[in-house]
């Protein structure tokens, strides 16, 4: 398997992953079962990291991806912003010195007709 397969399988995994989780939390455990959380919390124990993590608070659910969103568009910010600082900028037209006669001289200079050698014996 190459390695840009392995990676697709990977971030697949973890996002099918994280998308379990959220059913289990929002959907699962708030909406269709809430009695279901008293049942988890009595099997690891209330107020344990193990309960935490398999009846997870529905505001974290809703706060995580939204601060992550944030985060990612300040990211994304920051790197045009730093890339925008680094990167030379590039000459104006109206910092290009040009020598005028020169420039009249070669506008003015008849181009040779096509077809016509300068050889022509």
């Amino acid at each position: 398997m190459g390695r840009e397969k392995a990676i697709g399988a990977l971030i697949f995994i973890v996002g099918l992953l994280i998308l379990l989780y959220y059913t289990w939390g929002l959907l699962i455990l708030v909406i269709i079962a809430p009695g279901l959380r008293q049942v988890v919390e009595s099997i690891f124990g209330a107020g344990t990291i193990l309960a935490s993590i398999f009846a997870p608070s529905w505001e974290l659910l809703v706060i995580l991806p939204i601060w992550l969103a944030v985060l990612v568009i300040c990211v994304i910010g920051m790197w045009i912003g730093y890339t925008m600082l680094t990167t030379p900028s590039i000459e104006t037209p109206d910092d290009v010195q040009f020598d005028h006669e020169e420039l009249e001289a070669k506008t003015t200079e008849e181009p040779p007709a096509s077809g016509e050698s300068e050889s022509s014996e």
